[in-house]
């Protein structure tokens, strides 16, 4: 019984530093999980953060086009405008001018025509 004492005594002696390395191991695996988790959210955060920003300035530039793009609406729609009323302006005073050259050549005597030629050509 001394000899399995003995023995049994030199295995726990031989087994205390495999087991006092394993806690060691243990805690430093434990540690190790906590910095991995704790650095994958510091990460989650700075993706999260860059993605708000990244989505505030797309939608900055994206209104920004926008104003852009009304801004030349209204100019070009404005100059569009414009010329359409001064081609109206024109297309009325061609068509008097017609109907009054039509109407003078129908009603008026070799004098008047005679006398209008120069202010008409």
């Amino acid at each position: 019984a001394r000899h399995y004492a003995t023995t049994l005594r030199d295995a726990l002696d031989k087994t205390r530093p495999i087991a006092k390395e394993a806690s060691l191991n243990l805690n430093r695996l434990q540690h190790l999980e906590h910095r991995i988790k704790s650095r994958c959210a510091e990460v989650e955060t700075e993706v999260d953060r860059y993605a708000e920003s990244y989505k505030t300035a797309i939608e900055e530039h994206r209104a920004a086009l926008r104003r852009e793009v009304n801004q030349v609406r209204h100019n070009k729609l404005s100059a569009l405008h414009t010329h359409h009323e001064e081609l109206q302006t024109r297309s009325e005073h061609t068509s008097h001018a017609v109907m009054f050259g039509q109407e003078l050549l129908a009603e008026a005597s070799d004098i008047e025509l005679l006398s209008l030629v120069t202010p008409i050509l």
